[in-house]
């Protein structure tokens, strides 16, 4: 973010903190508090009686159900609601969406109506430890995420973790792999070896570093028990040649132990890659691509809540893998859904297709008009059969016609040649869909649209 932008809205979050200073925490009542009884009856639309009657206490006053406005009425300025039955446009632009899985935590169906189409396949991470097999999605980036405590225990005198580099634009390039480690109490140090090799398909790998004897390190930083004196490691493995590889394992061994010696724990903590001085980012938030990733490859679908019954004529998806199969479907409740048109049929890939952004069927657009006119609140991709190994990938979801709500924000006029910055049609936007800088948003005539 640039600095004039930064200092934009530290100056417009501070105006609003200034205009909401007077509400508290606790059971101290703001500025609400010292109107009368008769004017809180009047901003919660109860009748205020003659008789003597308790007034209400804080709590009653701001433990509002979900959807009202949680504190004093007088200092709310969020926008209201009303149904546009007369503009056509996209009615899924911002509205919440569900789907019926998603691969990780990144990749979800909120994207699909964000606005943002892409076109390239997302980058996404699997990971497998030699006991178990793949780790389930929750555990998926316990070593990558930068969190050294997140562990992985494996088990035995030569365990091994890997880690699979799917989609992106291209391949990243790494020649060294950090590993951080706690090891086994029994092991000597001098026991002890690390080894990276890389495979292009899974099943033949092919060594590209590896040290032995690694010195430890300080365990002063880390949690109360997370590892005991002299058995915390951090090597640095260089790898030869530049690896441009998605398949990476990284095997730990104790020397001389038994083959078979699952009293061994070891618990993985970290697996950095790194080409040159800088760090390669794997997984989580650090490749951005607007889609959503089904989990499996069966039955799975992604549906829009249009905030009202709407009436609409045309769908348009962007899909990145999309499916063989599949239809379209609406519902009045989410629940009992009426199928209105089939999806374009597609041929299957061939399940040997590789995991880059070479997909056969990757950037296809379904500009689907509808027979006649439906009608419904949400609307549902379904999807029977993919045709890539992938599963399905939907960057968009767009769903045209008339009706569902659109915002109304609250009036921020001039009030003594000052703007009431806590009004009007404030919205949140990714920077860099944004074009301009603090002082250009600030200014009077700025097309947000």
């Amino acid at each position: 973010m640039r600095a004039s932008r930064r200092r934009f809205l530290k100056t417009s979050m501070a105006g609003a903190g200034a205009l909401l200073g007077g509400i508290r925490s606790g059971n101290a009542e703001p500025a609400f508090g010292s109107l009368s009884f008769e004017a809180r009856a009047v901003l919660q639309n109860v009748e205020p009686s003659t008789t003597n009657v308790a007034a209400p206490t804080p709590s009653a006053i701001y433990n509002l159900p979900p959807g009202e406005y949680p504190g004093n009425p007088l200092e709310n300025f969020s926008p209201s609601w009303a149904i546009d039955s007369t503009t056509y446009r996209n009615l899924a632009l911002h509205r919440p969406a569900t789907h019926s899985s998603s691969y990780d935590y990144n990749l979800t169906a909120q994207l699909v109506t964000d606005g943002i189409k892409h076109s390239s396949m997302p980058r996404w991470v699997a990971t497998a430890e030699s006991f178990s097999g793949l780790l389930p999605k929750n555990q998926r980036e316990f070593f990558l995420d930068h969190n050294p405590t997140s562990v992985v225990t494996v088990v035995g005198s030569r365990p091994y973790v890997e880690i699979v580099l799917g989609g992106g634009k291209r391949v990243p390039q790494v020649d060294r792999v950090d590993v951080l480690f706690v090891a086994p109490p029994d092991v000597k140090t001098e026991d002890l070896a690390l080894a990276v090799s890389t495979s292009e398909d899974g099943r033949v790998w092919e060594s590209r570093g590896r040290v032995a004897g690694p010195e430890s390190v300080s365990i002063s930083g880390y949690p109360l028990g997370f590892a005991r004196p002299g058995r915390l490691f951090h090597p640095s493995i260089p790898l030869s040649p530049l690896s441009t590889s998605r398949r990476y394992r990284v095997e730990l061994e104790a020397l001389h132990a038994p083959a078979f010696s699952f009293g061994l724990e070891w618990q993985v903590g970290e697996v950095a890659f790194f080409r040159g001085t800088k760090r390669v980012e794997v997984g989580g938030p650090y490749d951005f691509t607007s889609a959503w990733m089904s989990e499996g490859l069966d039955e799975e679908w992604v549906y829009v809540d249009l905030g009202a019954g709407c009436e609409f004529d045309r769908v348009k998806l962007y899909w990145i893998a999309p499916p063989a199969e599949g239809r379209l479907q609406v519902s009045d409740d989410a629940e009992r859904w009426q199928d209105l048109q089939r999806l374009p049929r597609r041929s299957r890939g061939a399940a040997s297709a590789p995991m880059g952004p070479q997909v056969s069927l990757a950037g296809r657009t379904d500009d689907i008009t509808l027979s006649s006119e439906a009608r419904g609140r949400y609307v549902r991709v379904l999807m029977t059969r993919p045709s890539s190994p992938h599963g399905y990938i939907l960057s968009e979801l767009e769903v045209y016609g008339r009706g569902g709500p659109v915002p109304k924000p609250a009036p921020s006029p001039l009030a003594g040649g000052e703007l009431n910055l806590a009004r009007g049609a404030w919205r949140l936007q990714r920077d860099s869909l944004v074009g301009g800088d603090g002082e250009t948003l600030s200014k009077p005539g700025y097309r947000d649209d």
